[in-house]
């Protein structure tokens, strides 16, 4: 859990890959390239069960660009539609292979739309400009404007204005849909460009100082990206140690026995606890602690109520037999226990506390 984020880097690479054999398909005709999809639909359905229906959303561009059409300068090539069709058949099919069945399939279905979830986790909010990844996002909306503006002669394939245009709709309603824009915008770019250098050499040609006026506002764009990149790296990178490293090395150090040992962690927290060993309260996986996912309690819910001060954290503590609690310095059980007797403090940081019930 705690390598939480090189497990989204790896689903990303397998929509990559995904996306590149559909366009392998799309480019050449070649079926052998349809090959790989229901293998990577039986990774996708194991690692990453809630996700596994984007596959046929990234499909669908492809399945519309095999009808042949033409609207103004938007094309569709018209490549063959009955070995595709097979090829989504199979996806469908080997989303069977999972030890859950048609349950991981549709895992989807009871893993979003919770209330309390879209308004607690940060990936299920709207995007902002606020927010780092909302500064990538519209730098790149912005800059493809100015393309557009600039490039007007383009032939785009509608595929690729279908899968920017539905990754950037995604990724207004929830930012978790990010990496996806990434996946779409790149075909995109990428074909809207090809002919961007001859473009700009026979602006050049024909005037200098006209082509240079031209690109300003793309240069502008870039160095403003830019900045923001080494801004945003530079602070990410501080804030990529687990605010509890340091108390867990404290535990570590003190050789608690972890076969034993109910740790209470704040839900940013708990995957870096379980990672090193824990048994732990909560972590990140949010929809994995829905009572209609596990079949057992709504441990979310609970502990959203905990942290807003809407259930007593008397009787919430009468529930578990926690023997050791380690708290990020935002959690709402760092006020409570320091003034509780029944509780002492064996570990204090800049980012994080330890306290243990007094037997």
């Amino acid at each position: 859990l705690y390598m939480c984020n090189s497990h989204k880097y790896c689903i990303s690479l397998q929509n990559q890959l995904y996306c590149r054999f559909l366009e392998k398909y799309a480019k050449t005709g070649k079926i052998r390239f349809l090959a790989g999809l229901p293998l990577l639909s039986v990774i996708e359905v194991n690692m990453h069960a809630s996700m596994w229906g984007m596959l046929f959303v990234f499909v669908l561009p492809y399945l519309v660009g095999s009808i042949k059409l033409k609207v103004y300068d938007v094309q569709s090539e018209g490549y063959k539609k009955i070995p595709l069709i097979l090829a989504v058949i199979a996806i469908f099919l080997g989303g069977f292979i999972n030890p859950y069945g048609i349950d991981a399939m549709k895992y989807v279905l009871s893993s979003y739309g919770d209330e309390v979830i879209n308004f607690v986790v940060k990936e299920m909010m709207h995007i902002t400009i606020k927010d780092s990844y909302g500064i990538y996002f519209f730098v790149i909306i912005f800059a493809t404007v100015l393309l557009l503006r600039y490039n007007k002669s383009a032939k785009i394939e509608l595929r690729y204005i279908l899968l920017f245009g539905g990754t950037i709709l995604m990724t207004l309603i929830t930012q978790k849909s990010l990496a996806y824009f990434f996946i779409g915008c790149v075909p995109f770019l990428a074909n809207f460009t090809s002919n961007l250098e001859k473009h700009i050499k026979m602006d050049f040609q024909s005037n200098k100082k006209r082509g240079i006026y031209k690109l300003l506002p793309l240069y502008f764009v870039l160095v403003i990206g830019l900045c923001f990149y080494i801004n945003i790296n530079k602070s990410q990178s501080e804030k990529n140690e687990p605010l509890i490293k340091h108390a867990i090395e404290f535990l570590e150090e003190a050789n608690i026995d972890k076969a034993t040992a109910k740790l209470y962690t704040s839900y940013d927290s708990g995957g870096y606890a379980e990672f090193k060993g824990y048994k732990v309260y909560i972590d990140p996986r949010a929809e994995v602690f829905l009572k209609k996912n596990n079949n057992q309690k709504d441990v979310f819910d609970e502990y959203i109520k905990l942290q807003f001060g809407s259930l007593d954290y008397r009787d919430f503590l009468e529930n578990y037999e926690f023997t050791h609690f380690v708290l990020d310095k935002s959690d709402t059980l760092c006020i409570y226990l320091k003034d509780n007797e029944n509780y002492k403090q064996i570990y204090n940081d800049e980012t994080s506390e330890i306290y243990v019930p007094i037997k």
